[in-house]
């Protein structure tokens, strides 16, 4: 039930290293909480191989990793036992898929379901702002009666935004794909956001590190900008709140292989799937996320404002996926409050 044999795939999966790992106890390090069935003493001392099954273990750091794996008797040439193998592999991005696939699919079905009620709801909310109008009018002189009724016509205005936002979310939307700048989109958000900063009458500082001013995207240059100005504004209200004073926007490219560019443009024409990624980093500190709603902040209704809508990073994740990009929680490079991953297709 000892530990023979430890290979470099099993240190990167596991983080143990091989010469902690020859020697020990297969139980001890792997046993845990794992059924009795799956765990390679099962095939020591039954006899019995496992195939193709899955389970989770512990790392070294004490961070469960979803495995699949097989285990099968060790033998020599004349059919006597000496030992049991097991040959696993890391399934954590699998799992990650198969989780945003069943997410996705929930979404979609609960999108179409949205989509009508909104439709459903704006047409007698027109109604009510309309008349309401009106009625505002006639009342012109009565003072108090045109407070309560400029309170509903407010009203009536958040939930019109709610619905405009989740018909946002579920309609099919066909970005207008041109080849645009990155560095210009940016700048204007920059520039949008200390705007906003300054109507606030606040002390927050927006700072912008491109690594690469020629940085180009194939995209629709006002939904990107629509995408990234959420996240900025998004980091507006977490600064404020906590009293900071920084926002950090940080562009940069993967690293290009060494290899001859020319030759390989060449012989390949650089086909997207080669082409180096590029990524935007926006951190802030601001009062972060906490670790319990890491997992929700992109799905639809989910919000820890006491205004919003929960509708804002759920747009911005489909409005990046349609760029063939993606967004994700990292972690922080330089600021203690949150930070966004935004990965994007370059076009070199």
């Amino acid at each position: 039930g000892r530990i023979t044999m430890f290979n470099k795939a099993a240190e990167e999966i596991t983080g143990w290293l091989t010469e902690d790992m020859i020697g020990q106890e297969y139980q001890e390090i792997f046993g845990g909480e794992i059924p009795e069935k799956l765990s390679l003493n099962y095939t020591l001392i039954t006899g019995q191989n496992i195939i193709n099954k899955e389970k989770d273990i512990k790392t070294n750091q004490n961070k469960t990793v979803s495995i699949g794996f097989s285990t099968s008797y060790l033998t020599d040439e004349k059919g006597e036992i000496h030992g049991a193998v097991e040959i696993f592999r890391d399934l954590s991005g699998y799992k990650k898929l198969e989780e945003e696939l069943i997410k996705q699919n929930t979404l979609a079905a609960l999108g179409e379901m949205a989509a009508t009620v909104a439709h459903e709801i704006r047409n007698p909310l027109g109604g009510i702002n309309g008349f309401a109008k009106l009625l505002l009018k006639d009342l012109a002189g009565d003072e108090n009666k045109s407070r309560l009724l400029n309170k509903i016509i407010q009203g009536v205005d958040s939930l019109n935004r709610i619905v405009s936002n989740l018909l946002a979310f579920t309609r099919e939307f066909q970005p207008k794909m041109k080849i645009i700048k990155l560095s210009p989109i940016l700048k204007y958000i920059k520039q949008n956001g200390e705007g906003e900063i300054e109507n606030r009458k606040s002390n927050i500082r927006i700072s912008l590190e491109i690594q690469e001013e020629e940085l180009e995207i194939k995209g629709d240059k006002d939904v990107l900008i629509q995408a990234l100005y959420n996240i900025i504004l998004n980091s507006i209200d977490s600064v404020e709140k906590k009293g900071g004073n920084l926002i950090r926007i940080h562009v940069f490219k993967e690293k290009e292989e060494n290899k001859n560019k020319q030759r390989w443009e060449y012989i390949t024409k650089t086909p997207m799937s080669m082409r180096r990624q590029f990524y935007i980093i926006i951190e802030d500190d601001g009062t972060g996320i906490g670790d319990e709603n890491k997992e929700k902040i992109f799905n639809p209704f989910f919000t820890t404002k006491e205004n919003g809508t929960g509708l804002g990073l759920a747009i911005v994740k489909k409005i990046l996926a349609l760029h063939n990009g993606s967004i994700e929680l990292t972690e922080n490079q330089k600021l203690p409050g949150c930070a966004f991953l935004i990965k994007l297709p370059g076009l070199t």
